[in-house]
């Protein structure tokens, strides 16, 4: 368990890592602005304002306060900078910071000069959206994880005893190609089902939508692997997972018991987590299958 509690710490760590490093290109393109607003284009306040708004800038670590910065910015731009003035939004995040910095520079008079920031501020701001993103599913990835520790045992004896008896409930329900039963289970909000296979084999499934961000997958993946390891009985071994829907996967790896008899492998519950590309979207599907010999 002592695997699991430091992989969350290093996924953080990595976070704002990887957040500093927008957050740095905006403070540095807001400073270059805020440093050579020419004469007639800010207000008279400016003069007063600037060196204290510059150091400010500096000292600025998080995304509300480079926010709050960039409209104190705005604020001491006078409206003869401008073709049209811009609408501001005023959500606080390096996501809005970065738009209300575009629409700045768009809505700029040519002599302001400020126009070759707009390819800075675009890859910028993409960097801002994938972090969010990033930001947005790493806090969902925490009660996901804790879910998956908090009932792995009590399903993987289910698996085992009974073919998942008390984790599915009502009858056999079907959308498309899939058959399944509905469970009480969620794990991490997500509603899990019991599937059906293969020659009527069920398998406990629950599946992650990380979207278009392949990194967040792999980090979720990662992050399950001690969890599993730690649960799983000794004689199971982590393996490459050769299925089908997993061809061409980012990630496949499959948990089960060790034997050079198949039929002594085959009576024992199989765990799986697979990332599944579909329509752009990368799924984390995690599965406990029962036994393919029941007795």
């Amino acid at each position: 368990m002592r695997k699991y509690i430091l992989c969350l710490p290093l996924i953080c760590c990595f976070l704002a890592l990887n957040g500093q490093a927008v957050l740095a290109e905006v403070k540095s393109i807001a400073k270059d602005l805020g440093e050579n607003l020419g004469k007639g284009f800010y207000q008279k306040s400016w003069k007063k304002n600037k060196d204290t708004w510059l150091t400010n800038l500096a000292n600025a670590s998080d995304e509300k306060t480079v926010h709050a910065m960039i409209t104190t910015l705005a604020d001491n731009i006078s409206e003869r900078a401008y073709n049209k003035t811009p609408l501001l939004q005023p959500e606080a995040s390096l996501v809005v910071a970065c738009k209300n910095l575009i629409s700045i520079c768009e809505n700029a008079k040519p002599e302001f000069q400020c126009k070759g920031y707009l390819e800075k501020l675009n890859n910028a701001l993409q960097g801002a959206e994938e972090n969010a993103l990033l930001i947005s599913l790493r806090n969902k990835m925490k009660p996901f994880l804790k879910d998956i520790g908090k009932n792995f045992a009590a399903l993987l004896e289910d698996a085992r005893k009974d073919g998942f008896e008390a984790t599915r409930k009502g009858n056999v329900k079907k959308e498309g190609k899939l058959s399944y039963f509905e469970t009480n289970v969620t794990i991490g909000g997500m509603q899990a089902i019991v599937a059906i296979g293969p020659e009527e084999n069920q398998r406990f499934r629950v599946i992650f939508n990380c979207y278009g961000v392949k990194q967040a997958a792999l980090e979720l993946c990662g992050a399950l692997e001690p969890i599993l390891n730690t649960g799983v009985p000794d004689t199971y071994k982590k393996s490459r997972d050769f299925s089908p829907e997993y061809a061409g996967s980012i990630y496949a790896n499959i948990w089960e018991h060790v034997s050079e008899k198949f039929v002594e492998i085959a009576k024992k519950p199989t765990i799986s987590v697979g990332v599944i590309q579909e329509n752009g979207n990368f799924l984390v599907d995690v599965k406990i299958m029962e036994p393919v010999f029941k007795r």
